[in-house]
Formats: structure tokens, C-alpha cells, sequence
């Protein structure tokens, strides 16, 4: 129904055409005619904003989808000062709230609580404060022995379970974000490879379909990226694509819930395959290979698109998930439990003196920092599961989709971005 590329010409050795069809080539006269066309872009360009602090360089847009959020573009580890980052910046690290330190709070106080409880005459009865209270006293003693052989165990077992997750947890992190740049730079392959296709002429017609085709590539790309933070199909996301000028007329009505960035990918196709098949079509006289490299392109793309998450391949099972999760909650709690009735020794002995000494303290600060540190590499995977939130720590969606966004739309006007040398070239 669409019809056979029409005026292919000769195939030379190289596969370009010895005799295109009037005005499909690359004259110094067609470059020049599009110079002088002046036709407003529709897409809404951002203005970034790129700070450095910290040895953290931070971009921020004003109209992104989440509103004016600073996002981290590199992080220079000579000057950034990550052991301090639970301090100055703790929404880039594990504690990124007060609930993990209020946690492991609750341990300290569990252990004191023990200390206090088990550390009276009733437990040692075989002892006077003052004395060794083992190993007088069998039952406390053995339950301090059993406690400390238990979570030795148990942290035997977990370091090569827990080392096996936090690689994973981390390269499942990695994964996504070369997903996403490989995303970008396949969407800047096809912006080229449609605008270096279409025919150079002056007319109105040609430029809006230069910014069309350039919109709609805009469109999908930020399409897939609304997909994982799960407002592809929301009324928001709709709203914000209209705000910055990449949806127009019925264009989301036409989308398909679900697949609205693939739909936009077949108009892309389509919308080519017409320019290349029909009488007076925009594609250039190679139009054969005009189109087929287009549409390769427009297949990688989309292949990128897909599923920026890809939870399906790429989360981590069910059941290893809950088996870390288990161990490392009751490794946890078996050390704490230990050190409470260690404590409980010390507590009875001292007379209940002990916190008059050093000692005490350092050890409360330890189990609190040890705890704490134990539980943050499960905890990673609550952090790194996806980087396409708002957070700071995120993938900088919108300061990196504004470069796109200015290649795109100053491709549309190709002329402007000819140097003289390539119109003296013969």
C-alpha cells in the first residue's frame, strides 16, 4: 500500500546513488536557503544550572518532572569527603533518614535493658560483686559462651551470602544506568540519522517535519525514562510533556497505555517509510538505505527504551532476597544479645559502677557503629533499586536530557550548523 522507493538511481561500488533525483543532494545553495529560514522550534529549551561543592558536581533544572531537584553528575573522591558523607551529605549514603539511626538505637537499648535485668544477685548467685563472676556462675556464663560461638557462626555463614548481594546490588545499579546512558546515546544516533536524511530544502513543509520527527524521538526518550519511575500512563506525566513542548494535538490519546514510548517509535518509522515511498518524500534520493539505516536505528532505540528497569531479568530472586534479609536480622540481634549479657557480667561485678569507666562506652559505641554498618549493606538494595527517582544520588534525567533536547531541535535547522568547508567540499 505504501508503494516501491521511487528514483534510487545506480548503486555505485559504495552503495550512493550516481543519479539522485533533483534537490536531494547536499548543494551549497539548498544549505545556504535553510540558513535563512526562520521557523520557531516548539520544544521548550531548559536552563541547566551546574554547581560544585564538596568534590560533588551537582545539575539542576527548573521544569523538570519532579520540580527544581539537584541531581549528582560525578563525584571527585579526592575532595568529596566520603567518610564524612553520613554527616554533610546523608541522603547520598545508606542513612539517608533518621530511621536507620533510630533502629539501631532500639538495639543499644535492648542490650542495656539485658545488662540491667540479667546483672543482679539472682543471675550470679554463686558470686559476690566484686568477684569474677565466671566461671562460678554456669548458667550466665554458658549463655554468655553460647551466645558469642552463635554469632560467630552465623557471621561466617552470612560474609560470603552478604559479599555475593552487595556485588549484585551494585552492579544490578551499574546495569541500569548504562542502560540509560546507552538509552541517550542511541537517542542522539537517531536525531542524526533522521536529519541527515531528510532533503535540504527551504520549504516550510520540510522544516516541520524536521521538528516532528525531532519531537517525537524527544517524546519517546523521555517516555521510557517516565516508565520506571512508574508515570508513563499518569495524568502528570502528560501534563509535563505538554508543558515543555514535546506532546501536541491528540497525540497522547493515540499513545498506547502501557507502550506509549514504542507507539511513538512507530510513528517515527512510519512517518519515514512515507517520506521514502511516496512521490515527493522528504528522504533523500538513497532512500533504500536512508531507510533501513533509520530503521535500525530506531530498533536500537527502542531496544534501550524497553524497560530501563528490566525487573524481569535483572532483579534479584524472591527467596535470596528474604534468606540475606533473615540472616543479617538475626546476626544482628545474636551480637547484640551477647554483648548484653557480657555487659550483664560487667554490670554485677562493678556493683553497677561500670559506667563510671571508659570502657562502657566505647563498647556501646562500637555495637551501635558495628550494627549499624552490618545492616547498611542489606540496606543498600532499598538504595540502589531505582536510580530514576528524585533523589539526589539519581540519574540526572533532566539536566542530561536538556543537551539532547538542544541537539535535536538545532538539528531540525541543520543549515545553521553547516560549516563553509563542507559547502566548498566538491
Amino acid at each position: 500500500a505504501l508503494g516501491t522507493p521511487t528514483a534510487l538511481g545506480t548503486p555505485t561500488a559504495l552503495g550512493t546513488p550516481t543519479a539522485p533525483a533533483p534537490g536531494a543532494g547536499f548543494t551549497s545553495k539548498s544549505v545556504a536557503r535553510m540558513q535563512s529560514t526562520d521557523v520557531a522550534v516548539r520544544v521548550r529549551s531548559t536552563d541547566v544550572s551546574v554547581t560544585r561543592t564538596k568534590g560533588q558536581t551537582v545539575g539542576a533544572v527548573d521544569d523538570g518532572f519532579h520540580g527544581a531537584k539537584e541531581h549528582i553528575l560525578t563525584v571527585d573522591p579526592k575532595h568529596a569527603m566520603l567518610a564524612g558523607g553520613f554527616v554533610h551529605s546523608p541522603e547520598l549514603t545508606v542513612c539517608y533518614s533518621v530511621w536507620p539511626y533510630l533502629r539501631h538505637l532500639g538495639y543499644i537499648v535492648y542490650a542495656i535493658v539485658l545488662q540491667v535485668v540479667l546483672g543482679q544477685a539472682w543471675a550470679f548467685p554463686n558470686s559476690e560483686p566484686g568477684e569474677a563472676p565466671c566461671p562460678a556462675n554456669a548458667n550466665m556464663c554458658g549463655l554468655e559462651v553460647s551466645l558469642n560461638q552463635a554469632s560467630g557462626h552465623f557471621r561466617l555463614l552470612i560474609a560470603f551470602v552478604l559479599g555475593g548481594f552487595v556485588a549484585s546490588t551494585v552492579g544490578m545499579w551499574r546495569q541500569r544506568r548504562q542502560n540509560y546512558a546507552s538509552l541517550c546515546g542511541s537517542t542522539r544516533n537517531l536525531c542524526v540519522q533522521i536529519q541527515a536524511s531528510l532533503a535540504w530544502d527551504e520549504s516550510g513543509e520540510t522544516t516541520k517535519l524536521r521538528e516532528t520527527l525531532s519531537r517525537w524521538v524527544l517524546l519517546a526518550y523521555e517516555l521510557a525514562v517516565l516508565k520506571p519511575r512508574n508515570a508513563m500512563d499518569s495524568d502528570r506525566a502528560r501534563d509535563h510533556l505538554k508543558a515543555v513542548g514535546l506532546l501536541e494535538a491528540d497525540e497522547w490519546e493515540k499513545t498506547i497505555p502501557g507502550d506509549r514510548h514504542t507507539t511513538v517509535f512507530f510513528w517515527i518509522l512510519a512517518k519515514c517509510r512515507q517520506q521514502a515511498t511516496e512521490t515527493g518524500g522528504k528522504l533523500r534520493s538513497e532512500r533504500a538505505w536512508a531507510l533501513e539505516t533509520i530503521a535500525e536505528a530506531v530498533g536500537v532505540m527502542r531496544s534501550q527504551a524497553n524497560d530501563l528497569m528490566s525487573s524481569l531479568d535483572r532483579d534479584d530472586p524472591f527467596p535470596y532476597l528474604s534468606l540475606t534479609a533473615f540472616l543479617v536480622n538475626v546476626n544482628v540481634l545474636l551480637f547484640t544479645s551477647w554483648k548484653g549479657v557480657e555487659w550483664a557480667a560487667w554490670f554485677y561485678k562493678s556493683g553497677g559502677g561500670i559506667y563510671r569507666a571508659p570502657k562502657m562506652y566505647v563498647e556501646i559505641l562500637v555495637l551501635f557503629v558495628w550494627n549499624l554498618s552490618y545492616q547498611a549493606m542489606y540496606d543498600l538494595s532499598y538504595v540502589l533499586h531505582n536510580p530514576f527517582g528524585a533523589r539526589r544520588i539519581d540519574v540526572a534525567h533532566e539536566v542530561i536530557a536538556a543537551g539532547i533536547r538542544k541537539l535535536a531541535t538545532s538539528l531540525a535547522h541543520a543549515g545553521e550548523h553547516i560549516p563553509q568547508t563542507f559547502r566548498d567540499a566538491k
